[in-house]
C-alpha cells in the first residue's frame, strides 16, 4: 500500500538530520521544523531514533538481496555505455559476473 504523505514529503539528507538534533537542545520541535521546512512529526521521529539508536541514519530495510555486486553493477553500466546499441542479451553474453550467481 503507497503512503500518499512519504509521496509529497522529500527524503531528508543524513547531514540535515544531524542540524535538526542539533537544533533540539535549545528550541522546540516546531521551531525546528520550521526552519528546515519539514513537518514537526517528521522531527520527532528524528529525535526519536536518535534517542534510541543514537544514529540518524535510515535503519536497514528487508528485501530481496543484491545479485550483483557493485563492481558488478559498475561492469555492467561501463559495457552497457560502450556500445550503446546492443541489448542486454548481448551484454549478458559479454559479461562474466564476478562471483557465481
Amino acid at each position: 500500500m503507497l503512503n500518499i504523505a512519504s509521496v509529497n514529503m522529500p527524503k531528508i539528507k543524513p547531514e540535515t538530520k544531524v542540524l535538526i538534533i542539533k537544533n533540539l537542545k535549545s528550541k522546540f520541535p516546531a521551531e525546528v521544523a520550521d526552519i528546515f521546512n519539514v513537518s514537526k512529526r517528521q522531527v520527532e521521529r528524528i529525535r526519536k531514533r536518535y534517542q534510541e539508536t543514537g544514529d540518524v541514519h535510515d535503519r536497514p530495510r528487508s528485501g530481496r538481496p543484491h545479485k550483483t555486486t557493485a563492481r558488478d553493477d559498475s561492469l555492467l553500466v561501463r559495457l552497457s555505455k560502450a556500445s550503446s546499441m546492443s541489448t542486454a542479451s548481448q551484454i549478458q553474453e559479454e559479461w562474466t559476473p564476478a562471483t557465481p550467481v
